[in-house]
């Protein structure tokens, strides 16, 4: 099938013609500037001596993954850096959030995150070895030339933001009508013993309104992870192959989430649905 030229720039970044500058010297963009090299590694190599983890002993490997190595960066990008260490999987739970992230290489933000294997650079299209200063994987710029059409993507994502714009409005409605039967009173017509079972059956409707959005973030979240597994997207009936990022798998998850700003909304009710978990334990 002929596709004609689509929007795909609106639902991720555009194709840069070279490597990251704010990163990247040398006459193709390729070889890691050293003092970025420098702004990256020190902040990170003085938490872990902090934490009692010296470099030295516990690192494995770092690498920068992500965008901000591929050819879809922004000014702003985010500098995403996996680093595999020695350091247990419970102790990196604990320690995850005192992480130094947010420091900023002009107008990039750099995160670091602790792990303990490669799962992250497997998953990723780009990945730079910082400490070797090689290239481990390169997307092929050519590959993303493949395109599939804005309209498409966002007929699909309509399956999944019905349903979670549904269950939204069921929330909000039942909070009113909770709210007005714990105001209610023999004056409306309702005894006591009613009252109570009609708001024991609105608080379970709420839970399960607060697990059902729950549960359509985590199908998306999936159907994207899926993608990123062995580069196997999912086939459309349109003639369009691509890999993992250009996936409908990944464009469905940045349309919704990203471009149409479901990250903050969802974020709002999975908060509530985590305070109604931990109240009740």
């Amino acid at each position: 099938m002929q596709i004609t030229k689509p929007l795909f720039e609106s639902i991720l970044d555009p194709v840069q013609e070279t490597r990251c500058k704010d990163l990247f010297i040398g006459p193709d963009y390729q070889v890691l500037q050293t003092k970025v090299k420098n702004q990256i590694l020190d902040p990170i190599y003085k938490w872990l001596e902090k934490m009692g983890y010296p470099y030295e002993e516990h690192v494995r490997s770092i690498h920068i993954i992500g965008s901000s190595v591929g050819w879809q960066y922004t000014n702003t990008s985010d500098i995403d850096v996996s680093i595999e260490t020695d350091i247990d999987p419970a102790k990196i739970k604990q320690i995850w959030k005192l992480l130094p992230n947010g420091q900023l290489l002009k107008e990039h933000p750099i995160n670091y995150y602790l792990t303990s294997d490669l799962k992250d650079v497997t998953e990723s299209e780009n990945a730079y070895d910082v400490l070797k200063d090689t290239w481990v994987k390169k997307q092929n710029k050519e590959e993303l030339k493949k395109h599939i059409p804005f309209n498409y993507v966002m007929e699909i994502a309509k399956f999944f933001l019905s349903g979670v714009d549904d269950r939204i409005q069921e929330y909000e409605a039942d909070k009113v009508e909770l709210d007005y039967l714990k105001n209610a009173t023999k004056d409306d017509g309702i005894n006591e013993a009613e009252i109570k079972e009609l708001i024991a059956q609105k608080e379970t409707e709420l839970k399960a309104d607060l697990d059902a959005i729950n549960v359509a973030h985590q199908m998306l979240k999936s159907f994207r992870w899926q993608a990123f597994q062995g580069n196997n997207p999912t086939d459309l009936i349109i003639d369009v192959k691509t890999r993992a990022n250009g996936s409908i798998n990944n464009l469905l998850y940045k349309m919704i989430m990203d471009k149409m700003k479901y990250e903050e909304k969802l974020k709002k009710y999975e908060d509530l649905r985590k305070d109604k978990i931990e109240k009740s334990e």
